[in-house]
């Protein structure tokens, strides 16, 4: 079996990105539209999202435990 989940990166902060640090898991891609310095806005629709998370698995479930983990590990400071 395989499966595949993404989910978009929000914020539920207005500010500057003052740091960013990505985790690296397995069979996973996290591409940030952001960098250090730029300024977003908190999440209200689809044009606020601050990145995405792409999973692989063998289940669903499997690729929703990863992206709670990625989520977890990611860390954007904004001030």
């Amino acid at each position: 079996p395989f499966a595949s989940k993404s989910v978009m990166i929000k914020s539920n902060k207005s500010g500057i990105v003052k740091s960013i640090s990505i985790p690296t898991f397995p069979n996973s891609e996290i591409n940030l539209f952001i960098k250090e310095g730029d300024e977003i806005r908190a999440f209200n629709n689809c044009n606020d999202a601050i990145g995405e998370i792409f999973v692989k698995g063998n289940n669903l479930s499997k690729c929703e435990i990863v992206i709670e983990e990625i989520t977890e590990s990611l860390k954007i400071e904004i001030q």
